[in-house]
């Protein structure tokens, strides 16, 4: 018939949508601050750093502010990068950026389904892939003077 070249149809491929996240760094008295993901759902039980998606149109400072304010009930005085991870699912693409983040007064009582954790427990706590790279990048020496 002479159609080899056409076949498979394979059709148009769909677009594999890519979305912005924050991972908000946040540490007092040594220990970092982590939140568990909920049983039902991607990455179900696991352990994280508090953070979200950002808006379409956010900037990254003020998305991370805005982010972390809600979650912990306290204001977020300031927020800046120290990396960023890229990681595919398969149904979406990621950058998650890393966010030092200094609340502007002590966080008296944190949220159910959060916990302070240090650095050797931390290694002991099941945390998804990307989280483990975000977990990396608190080796570098600014993250290291902001932390400890």
């Amino acid at each position: 018939m002479g159609i080899q070249e056409e076949l498979p149809n394979r059709g148009q491929r769909k677009e594999v949508p890519h979305f912005h996240h924050v991972a908000g760094l946040v540490a007092a008295n040594g220990k970092i601050l982590l939140c568990k993901r909920p049983q039902n759902g991607l990455l179900g039980g696991l352990w994280e750093f508090p953070g979200g998606r950002l808006g379409a149109d956010e900037g990254l400072r003020e998305g991370a502010v805005r982010i972390l304010s809600e979650l912990l009930s306290v204001e977020i005085a300031s927020a800046y990068k120290i990396g960023e991870v890229r990681h595919t699912f398969s149904h979406f693409k990621m950058t998650l950026h890393a966010c030092l983040a200094h609340p502007r007064k002590e966080i008296e009582k944190i949220p159910e389904g959060f916990r302070w954790v240090d650095r050797e427990e931390i290694g002991r706590l099941a945390l998804p892939t990307a989280q483990k790279k975000v977990l990396a990048l608190l080796k570098t020496p600014s993250a290291q003077l902001a932390f400890y």
